[in-house]
């Protein structure tokens, strides 16, 4: 444990040195999957290709929006902020994998909450397998205050390595 926290603490230090503005997002859920697959894993994966998927996404998606964006990481988002975001757009973060290719079903591993953590790849056209692990974006309707009114959502493969 103390290993880790070292390398997450010198992986900070790096970054923060680099110029880099982004963060990694709270590593919140620790416990390892039936497969394997962490959070700490996912994340280390590609020295962060997540980051590089984001800017894109930011640049692409974000900029040609007419309102003003938060970005959230999953373990970050809370009802209050979805209930109060009074024309911002609310965009959430998921770093998630495939645990049944057949029905779609997934699992959100930077979710704060366990009981919380289901994430459904159904509609997800991008060929995926069990353990694909895949980064998400949520983005919320800034016309109301809905907590589950998702007007679009992206997704991109992070990783493969946990494939079955």
């Amino acid at each position: 444990m103390k290993r880790l926290l070292i390398c997450f603490i010198a992986l900070l230090l790096i970054l923060s040195v680099c110029g880099c503005t982004k963060t990694a997002p709270a590593e919140v859920n620790k416990t390892e999957t039936e497969s394997g697959i962490t959070l700490e894993k996912c994340l280390k994966y590609g020295d962060y290709q997540w980051v590089e998927i984001e800017d894109l996404f930011v640049e692409d998606v974000l900029a040609n929006m007419p309102y003003e964006y938060e970005l959230y990481d999953a373990s970050e988002l809370f009802a209050e902020v979805l209930e109060n975001r009074n024309g911002l757009v609310i965009v959430e973060r998921c770093i998630g994998f495939v645990t049944n290719k057949e029905t779609g079903d997934g699992r959100v591993l930077n979710a704060l909450d366990e009981n919380y953590n289901y994430i459904s790849y159904r509609s997800v056209t991008e060929d995926y397998c069990d353990g694909t692990v895949f980064v998400s974006y949520m983005i919320y309707n800034p016309e109301n205050n809905y907590v589950d009114d998702i007007i679009e959502r992206y997704d991109f493969v992070l990783s493969r390595e946990w494939e079955d």
